[in-house]
C-alpha cells in the first residue's frame, strides 16, 4: 500500500459570442451552492511524488479522461488527443513531455482545429493571458483528475458549429460533474478574521484567489494550511494581461489505494469504454459488466466503490438515460444482448476478431456448431399484444453464440488478404473449408405501459469459405 494525494483538475470554459442556441452550456451557469461544508467532500487519491513529472497512474486515468471526450462529441468532431510538453504562455515545472493532454476538436469536413481543451495533471505551474493573444485562453473548474483549460481556435466559426460545440460542452459539463466542482463553499472562519485576504473562494477541489501582488512567507503558508487537499490558484491582473499561479496542497489523505487495485481499477474503465465507443449499443450492458467489477474490487469500501461507479457512469454519459422520467426511444441498432442479455458474459469472453485469433475463432465456431445442431431453436407463437408476428423464431443460446462467432470469422476474412489468411491458416495447420451458420437481425417494438420488446427479425444462412 502507497500514500495517495488529489491531483485536482481545473477548467474554465470562456465565452463565445454564439448568441441564442438551443442548449445551455455548463458555464453558461451561475452556481454558488452554499449549503455543504468542507467536511463533506471526498477526493480521488493518488500518489505524492515529484510534480513535475506527474505519475503514471494519474497519466493513465487523464488519456482514458480524454478518451470520454469521443462520447460527449457525438460522431459531430473529429478528436484528436496527444500528450504535450509545451503550450503557448503556460510554464511547467521541469522537462516533461506529459505535462498536459491535448484534446483538440476537429470539424470533420476539413480537419480545422476549432476547439482545444487543456487537461493538465496535478503540477504547479504558471501561465498568462493577455487581450491580444491569438488564441484565447480560459480556465473552467478542477475536479479529481486533472487542470483543464480551453484554448479557442478559430475565430470565423459558422452558426452550426457554435451550435455543436454548445451542445458538446454541455454533454461535457455532466462528463467532468461541473455543477459539484464549481460549488461555492462558505470561506473558515481562520480567513475571514485574519483580513489579509480579499476576492478568495473556496470550491470542492481549488482555493481562487484575485490580488494584485504575488504570494510568499506566511501568507502562503497559512493559505496551504487552510486549503488542505484543495489547489490554490492566484490570478494576479496587471495592465492587459492576467498571469495565474498554480500552488500545491500540503495536505495527504487518510485513503490508499494499492498499485495491484488502482491498475485494476484503470483496465475496467479502459475495457468498459473502448467496448462502448466501438458500439454503443452495447453500453449498458458494459457500465453493469463493469459496475459488478468494481464493486467487487471494493467490497470492503462502499463508498469508494459508488465514487468510481458515479465516474464510469458520468464517463458514459449514462445520465443522458435519466435526463427525462418518459419515454425513451431507441436510436442504436438491435442486437444479440438487447435481445438476450443473459448472454453478455458469454459474448465478451469470446475472442476479439483478430488474425491471431482465428484458430480459437474457428475451434469455437466447432464446438458451438455441434451444441446449435443438438439445441435449435424454435418456432413459437408471438404474443401480437405486445408487438410480435403471429409466428416468433426464439434462437436457442447455442445459436446466438454460434452467429456472433461466424460474423467474428467473417470480420477477420474481411480486414485480411486472402494472402495472408491462407498463409497464417497453413502455418496454423487448418485446411481450407466451409463453415455454415444462421444470422439474425433483430427488431424492437415499444408498447406503451408495458416496455420495449426485442424480436428476431431475419434469418439467412451464411457460409464462409476459408481459403
Amino acid at each position: 500500500m502507497r500514500p495517495v494525494i488529489l491531483f485536482f483538475v481545473t477548467i474554465f470554459f470562456g465565452f463565445f459570442s454564439f448568441g441564442p442556441l438551443p442548449a445551455k452550456s455548463f458555464f453558461d451557469q451561475g452556481y454558488n451552492n452554499n449549503s455543504c461544508q468542507p467536511s463533506c467532500f471526498q477526493h480521488i487519491y493518488y500518489q505524492k511524488t515529484d510534480y513535475s513529472n506527474p505519475v503514471i497512474d494519474t497519466l493513465e486515468w487523464i488519456k482514458l479522461f480524454s478518451e470520454v471526450f469521443t462520447f460527449a462529441a457525438q460522431g459531430k468532431f473529429k478528436i484528436e488527443t496527444t500528450w504535450t510538453g509545451r503550450v503557448q504562455d503556460f510554464i511547467f515545472s521541469g522537462k516533461s513531455q506529459k505535462a498536459a493532454m491535448s484534446v483538440t476538436l476537429m470539424d470533420t469536413s476539413n480537419n480545422e482545429a476549432l476547439v482545444t481543451y487543456l487537461l493538465i495533471p496535478g503540477q504547479q505551474f504558471s501561465m498568462r493571458v493577455c487581450n491580444n493573444l491569438s488564441e484565447r485562453v480560459n480556465f473552467l473548474t478542477v475536479n479529481d483528475l486533472a487542470i483543464i483549460y480551453r484554448l479557442d481556435r478559430s475565430d470565423k466559426l459558422t452558426q452550426d458549429q457554435r451550435r455543436e460545440i454548445r451542445n458538446f460542452e454541455a454533454r461535457l459539463g455532466e462528463i467532468i460533474d461541473y455543477d459539484y466542482c464549481q460549488r461555492s463553499i462558505p470561506l473558515p472562519s481562520r480567513i475571514s478574521d485574519t483580513g489579509l485576504f480579499q476576492n478568495v473562494s473556496f470550491y470542492p477541489y481549488y482555493i481562487n484567489i484575485h490580488t494584485g501582488d504575488r504570494l510568499a512567507g506566511k501568507r502562503l503558508e497559512f493559505l496551504r494550511d487552510i486549503a488542505g487537499n484543495r489547489m490554490i490558484k492566484l490570478d494576479i491582473s496587471q495592465d492587459d494581461c492576467t498571469f495565474s499561479q498554480w500552488y500545491l496542497p500540503e495536505a495527504v489523505n487518510d485513503y490508499e489505494i494499492s498499485d495491484t487495485t488502482d491498475q485494476e481499477l484503470v483496465n475496467i474503465f479502459r475495457h468498459a469504454i473502448e467496448r462502448s465507443i466501438k458500439n454503443r449499443a452495447y453500453t449498458w450492458d458494459v457500465y453493469y459488466t463493469a459496475q459488478d467489477r468494481i464493486k467487487r474490487l471494493f467490497k470492503d469500501n462502499d463508498s469508494l466503490a459508488n465514487k468510481f461507479i458515479s465516474r464510469l457512469e458520468r464517463w458514459m454519459v449514462l445520465y443522458e438515460a435519466h435526463v427525462f422520467p418518459g419515454y425513451h426511444p431507441k436510436t442504436t441498432p438491435d442486437v444479440i444482448l438487447d435481445f438476450r442479455p443473459q448472454l453478455i458474459t458469454k459474448i465478451y469472453d469470446l475472442p476479439e476478431p483478430k488474425l491471431e485469433n482465428l484458430p480459437q475463432l474457428i475451434n469455437l465456431f466447432d464446438i458451438y456448431s455441434q451444441k446449435a445442431q443438438q439445441n435449435p431453436g424454435q418456432w413459437v407463437e408471438g404474443n401480437m399484444i405486445l408487438g410480435a408476428d403471429p409466428q416468433e423464431y426464439n434462437p436457442s443460446d447455442q445459436e446466438l453464440i454460434l452467429f456472433e462467432i461466424g460474423d467474428r470469422i467473417n470480420e477477420v476474412l474481411e480486414v485480411n488478404t486472402t494472402e495472408d489468411i491462407q498463409k497464417f491458416l497453413r502455418e496454423n495447420g487448418i485446411a481450407p473449408r466451409k463453415l455454415e451458420y444462421k444470422a439474425f437481425t433483430f427488431r424492437h417494438v415499444d408498447v406503451m405501459g408495458s416496455g420495449r420488446f426485442f424480436y428476431v427479425d431475419v434469418i439467412r444462412p451464411v457460409v464462409i469459405m476459408l481459403p
